[in-house]
C-alpha cells in the first residue's frame, strides 16, 4: 500500500512539474507576443505633429524630460548633439573602457503634420586598425523609448498600444 502512495504522490509530483512548465512556457510566449506587438505598433507610428515639433520634443525627452532622463542616462540640453538639417538628435557618449554609446534619435518628414521616430542606442568599439580612434557605429533600435515618446505626445494612442499588447499576450498563452 506505501507503494501505491508513492506512485500517486509522484504522478501528483509530476503533473505539477508539466503544469509549472506549460505556464511558464505560456508566460514566455505572452511576453515575446506583447513585447513583438509593442516593438511593431512603435515602428508603424506616424506622429500627428511636424517633423521639427517631434525634433524638439525627442530633445527634450533626452535631454531629462522625467522618464526620458531615467531611462535614457538624462543629459543637458546643452550636452546634446542636435542637427535640425539631417533631423537628428543625440545625447552625449557613455564610454566604457574600449567601448562608448549614446542614445541617438532620427526624425523623418511625412507631409507638413505627420512625422516618424527612430530611436537607437548607437555603439562605437575603439578600432585599433585605426591608431585607436573609433570605429564605425552600430545601431540598435530602442522601441521603449519610442513607446515613452508615443505616451508623451499621443496618450489615446499609446493606451490602444497597450491594449493591443495585452491581447497579443493573452492569445499567445491560449496556443
Amino acid at each position: 500500500m506505501k507503494n501505491t502512495g508513492k506512485r500517486s504522490g509522484s504522478k501528483a509530483f509530476q503533473m505539477a512539474v508539466i503544469l509549472t512548465v506549460v505556464l511558464v512556457v505560456a508566460g514566455c510566449a505572452g511576453m515575446m507576443a506583447e513585447s513583438k506587438f509593442k516593438d511593431e505598433a512603435a515602428a508603424k507610428y506616424v506622429f500627428n505633429v511636424p517633423a521639427d515639433k517631434l525634433l524638439d520634443e525627442s530633445a527634450t525627452y533626452l535631454g531629462g524630460g522625467a522618464f526620458g532622463a531615467a531611462l535614457t542616462g538624462g543629459a543637458s540640453m546643452s550636452g546634446l548633439e542636435i542637427n535640425r538639417e539631417n533631423l537628428t538628435v543625440a545625447g552625449p557618449w557613455k564610454r566604457e573602457k574600449l567601448l562608448r554609446s549614446r542614445t541617438a534619435a532620427r526624425i523623418t518628414k511625412v507631409d507638413d503634420g505627420h512625422s516618424t521616430l527612430v530611436m537607437n542606442n548607437e555603439t562605437q568599439k575603439i578600432d585599433s586598425n585605426k591608431g585607436g580612434d573609433w570605429g564605425n557605429s552600430t545601431f540598435s533600435r530602442t522601441s521603449a523609448y519610442e513607446l515613452e515618446m508615443i505616451k508623451r505626445l499621443d496618450p489615446q494612442a499609446a493606451g490602444e498600444i497597450d491594449a493591443g499588447a495585452k491581447k497579443a499576450a493573452e492569445e499567445a498563452k491560449k496556443k
